[in-house]
């Protein structure tokens, strides 16, 4: 994994951050919509990460409006419990918070070495 790889969490904690910046990804973090778009259009990013809490519908359409601005940027949401998806829609995946940091990292390094 190339340490340039550069990953924007939205409304995660910072142990996800950890993690994946002592795996040498370069991290950013954001608490709202508004802000992830701030850095998004200062900054390009390999993955979004948007932990999904009470608005899922919120998540979901944000995912969109990245998928259509930043088409070749993967989106990931994070939630508590799995979550399911037509086939080819956003996001390009969905990490399972139960299911631990070893398959959060697993699951990350899968998205930004496609």
């Amino acid at each position: 994994m190339a340490a340039t790889q550069r990953i924007l969490l939205l409304n995660s904690e910072a142990t996800f951050r950890l993690l994946l910046q002592f795996r040498g990804y370069e991290v950013t973090m954001a608490h709202s919509f508004q802000e992830a778009r701030q850095e998004l259009g200062a900054s390009l990013y390999n993955l979004v990460v948007v932990q999904v809490e009470f608005d899922r519908h919120s998540a979901l359409q944000f995912c969109e409006e990245l998928k259509r601005d930043y088409p070749a940027m993967k989106v990931a949401l994070l939630a508590h419990h799995t979550l399911y998806f037509p086939p080819n829609t956003c996001p390009d995946d969905v990490i399972v918070r139960q299911d631990g940091p070893s398959q959060f990292l697993k699951q990350v390094e899968q998205l930004v070495t496609v």
